[in-house]
């Protein structure tokens, strides 16, 4: 008898006291990355069409998020440091390995060099270009034989936009960056300087074909969970058609 009063009254209390307590947290993820258009940039609806699959990933594994943009460099050195969970849009490299777990890709993009139109590059083989001034982004990767040729007379810039204004004025004879974000700034880039889609032309063949992925911080103390869930969504977006419609938008 007293055990079924004793229950009775649980049931009295128990949802009372349950409704006064907070509701549970969710889990946060931080991502930084640079404005790389169109997949980060926060101008574009959604904040870009990478912004918006890891969004859709991560909100389906019960995550909030937040995406902070900076220069490339810095996106890396935050990511690296753990200051930030993850970074956006990062290729491959066994260097990065060291201080990131890579997630499964969830786009490509072609990286090429880009000359002036009225420049002749005869050969685009590493040996034949010794001689030029050749601009890449800081702390980006292009592909592991340009990358590690220590031969090439590289010029950092700070991004794409800066390479593309070097190379415009002649201070750079080719810039190595990836075609799709480059074509963008072109097209910003001639409100200032209308000739500049007319001097400025990708070169065929591209340099690499790179894929984009989530760079975890291995200093993440949530970092293999997160690698997990994310990978886990990626695929129920991919089922569910939500993907495509996501790539096809932008």
């Amino acid at each position: 008898m007293w055990n079924l009063l004793f229950l009775l009254f649980l049931a009295c209390i128990t949802p009372f006291s349950f409704a006064d307590s907070p509701a549970p947290t969710k889990p946060k993820l931080t991502v930084c990355t640079d404005t790389w258009t169109p997949f980060t940039d926060k101008t574009l609806p959604g904040s870009g069409q990478s912004w918006r699959i890891i969004q859709e990933v991560m909100s389906s594994q019960g995550y909030d998020t937040e995406l902070t943009i900076m220069p490339w460099a810095r996106a890396v050195r935050s990511v690296k440091d753990g200051e930030c969970d993850a970074l956006a849009d990062a290729f491959y490299t066994k260097d990065r390995t060291q201080w990131a777990r890579f997630s499964a890709p969830y786009g490509e993009v072609n990286t090429v060099f880009f000359k002036r139109t009225d420049r002749e590059i005869p050969s685009l083989l590493m040996q034949d270009l010794k001689d030029y001034r050749i601009g890449i982004i800081r702390g980006a990767a292009a592909s592991p034989a340009f990358d590690s040729d220590t031969s090439l007379n590289k010029h950092q810039v700070r991004d794409i936009k800066q390479g593309l204004t070097m190379l415009y004025a002649d201070r750079l004879d080719l810039l190595v960056a990836e075609d799709i974000p480059a074509l963008y700034q072109i097209q910003q880039l001639s409100l200032q300087y209308p000739n500049i889609d007319n001097e400025i032309q990708a070169i065929e063949p591209f340099l690499a074909n790179n894929e984009r992925h989530l760079a975890i911080s291995k200093q993440s103390e949530n970092g293999l969970t997160i690698l997990r869930d994310f990978n886990r969504g990626l695929i129920q977006l991919i089922k569910s058609g939500k993907y495509k419609k996501l790539l096809d938008e932008y």
